[in-house]
């Protein structure tokens, strides 16, 4: 072992990955080792010696200027992953005239033949169709999805290990050591994301195959800005206060700006065509991050525009500095000490606990009660989220409206919903809130107590009169769909008990209460929906039942299908692909799945 150890760290490049191509096989010892020599002006040849002669491996080639670059001492071994585009390309700037390729196998199968009764790299015999996979144009908002077609033209059984995509790039229905019978195809799904700006994407997905060189299928797209924007990146200019972009639809539809990140920019109202923006860049200055700016648009086919700030060596100094100054906990300079503190600066000493002291700060004139944060929420809105009252109570003194909506219309309720302390709910809901009101979602207060808050907060909203049967616009989720599936099992009870119906079916997939409690939620929100008459062989959109969705999610726990077995859940059911819980519990890859595998098989078995 320490012989190999020593001759490993001074193999070099080519003969490394003879050896690895050979162990790859995972073959047996041959009865001769082979003496790889290959420098960067001669082809590789293979020389055959005895076997008890040890193996030794030499190379003639100079160090190249990227190795000196890089101080790698000669001998050094260099690590190569045969499934990694980069690395191949300095695999084949080494290769003779004429040697070169994309693709290592022709290395393997020409340069490195072993000789005979010698294991060697097998020739490729899955084929990709097609070679080349083309996405086509998409906004870049969307994202680009295809197929290819994998097919094992050898007369032996293959496995596909594995496969690795590009950043940007995923093969997410592939399924690892996929086994193909001679002749036999299985078709893989690609996705690109177009998110960001508008450019030509070039990817490539690779396919590890025992046994048989990379199988590697180039992907390419092209993304469609249907919103542009006139300065990118964005530039300030010196000694200016405020800046100009303009957004322009290029298939004249209209559409409004729904935010910008940070908040630098009052937001247009009326939906049109082109829009232009005022950038306040005093207000850049106090709430700076990062260069990055992140506009969010209403356009059906260009939801947001990314973009940054374009600073002089003087402006990348002051950013520095004030990002040092943050990260210390140090006061950010200002031109004027006694200027007023921003929302975000007010926000965080809400957040904090500070309340009382950013009531003086607004008394004393440093700070206004209706200014927002950079995500343009309201003081009010952070102070219920964070559950002070007395600071709700103070800020609605001084003139906090509690009714005012932040970007996605959600109101400072619905932010009181999400804390811990329904004494908040109750200030807002004496002070006149509407308890009805819906976000730009179509959810209500009761939603987002239901899904994010505490069981007494849900009792605080159906005792004021709550409508606990509400439905949102996008998902379909009722507030006992948010409670089963996110929230606290006591407000999953107390929903039942003001009313809510237990067997209806949200918009997106069609899955009940009782689904989602199995898929994400707790096993007492389960017994408690079994118990209030749920339907337990109820079907969603793919006709799946709740059996179905446990069996075949991961995390989903033995308990939980137990107890859906034992309220009548019919295991023999078919969704629409066909399939039985147990043949969706197969496919699982956490350690719950094989105690539901076997428990499922010895149901089915005793039938």
């Amino acid at each position: 072992m320490k012989d190999m150890k020593i001759l490993l760290t001074k193999m070099p490049l080519f003969a490394l990955i003879g050896i690895a191509s050979i162990t790859l096989l995972g073959c047996e010892k041959p009865a001769e080792s082979n003496e790889v020599s290959i420098d960067s002006t001669k082809t590789a040849s293979v020389e055959s010696s005895p076997a008890t002669t040890k193996p030794e491996v030499t190379a003639s080639a100079k160090e190249t200027s990227a190795d000196t670059k890089n101080n790698r001492k000669p001998g050094k071994p260099i690590p190569v992953d045969l499934s990694n585009p980069e690395q191949m390309d300095k695999l084949n700037a080494l290769l003779p005239t004429g040697k070169k390729s994309a693709d290592v196998s022709s290395l393997n199968a020409k340069d490195l033949t072993a000789q005979p009764g010698t294991p060697g790299l097998l020739t490729q015999v899955v084929t990709a169709t097609p070679e080349s996979l083309d996405l086509g144009a998409f906004s870049t908002s969307e994202t680009g999805t295809g197929s290819v077609t994998l097919t094992n033209t050898s007369d032996t059984a293959v496995t596909i290990e594995r496969a690795k995509a590009s950043c940007g790039c995923t093969t997410s229905d592939f399924k690892q050591d996929t086994v193909l019978l001679p002749g036999e195809s299985t078709d893989i799904s690609v996705t690109m994301n177009g998110k960001g700006r508008a450019r030509k994407l070039s990817k490539t997905v690779t396919f590890s195959i025992t046994g048989y060189p990379p199988l590697r299928v180039p992907v390419v797209a092209e993304t469609i800005e249907y919103v542009t924007i006139d300065q990118n990146p964005i530039a300030i200019q010196t000694g200016e206060k405020f800046g100009k972009i303009i957004l322009t639809s290029i298939d004249d539809q209209p559409f409004t700006v729904t935010s910008i990140l940070p908040a630098i920019a009052e937001l247009p109202t009326e939906a049109a065509t082109s829009q232009e923006l005022q950038l306040n860049w005093e207000d850049f200055w106090d709430v700076v991050q990062t260069t990055k700016i992140t506009i969010r648009l209403d356009h059906p086919l260009c939801s947001e525009i990314t973009t940054n700030i374009r600073l002089s060596a003087e402006q990348r100094q002051r950013l520095n500095e004030i990002i040092k100054l943050r990260r210390e906990g140090g006061v950010l300079p200002t031109k004027d000490p006694t200027r007023p503190l921003n929302g975000d600066q007010l926000t965080q000493y809400i957040k904090a606990g500070k309340g009382m002291q950013v009531i003086k700060y607004i008394e004393d004139g440093l700070g206004s009660y209706d200014a927002v944060n950079r995500g343009g929420v309201t003081l009010l809105s952070s102070a219920a989220e964070a559950g002070y009252p007395d600071t709700v109570i103070a800020l609605i003194a001084l003139g906090a409206q509690v009714e005012r909506v932040d970007r996605v219309n959600r109101t400072p309720l619905m932010y009181a919903a999400r804390s811990k302390n329904p004494e908040t709910i109750q200030v807002l809901i004496d002070e006149g809130a509407d308890i009805q009101s819906r976000d730009r979602l179509g959810n209500t207060p009761l939603s987002w107590a239901s899904g994010f808050g505490i069981a007494s907060g849900v009792q605080v909203l159906i005792d004021a009169g709550a409508d606990a049967n509400t439905v949102d616009t996008v998902l379909g989720y009722t507030p006992l769909i948010w409670a089963a599936g996110f929230g606290d099992t006591d407000s999953v009870a107390i929903l039942v008990e003001a009313g809510a119906d237990v067997s209806v079916n949200d918009i997106a997939e069609g899955r009940t209460p009782l689904m989602h409690a199995v898929r994400t939620g707790k096993i007492e929100a389960v017994a408690l929906l079994i118990n209030a008459g749920a339907k337990v062989n109820g079907i969603d959109n793919k006709k799946s039942t709740a059996l179905h969705i446990g069996a075949g999610s991961n995390n989903v726990t033995l308990d939980k299908i137990e107890l859906l077995v034992a309220s009548g859940a019919d295991v023999n059911a078919k969704n629409s692909s066909g399939e039985t819980a147990l043949d969706l519990a197969k496919l699982r890859t956490d350690d719950n799945g094989s105690m539901i595998v076997e428990y499922l098989s010895n149901l089915i078995s005793t039938e």
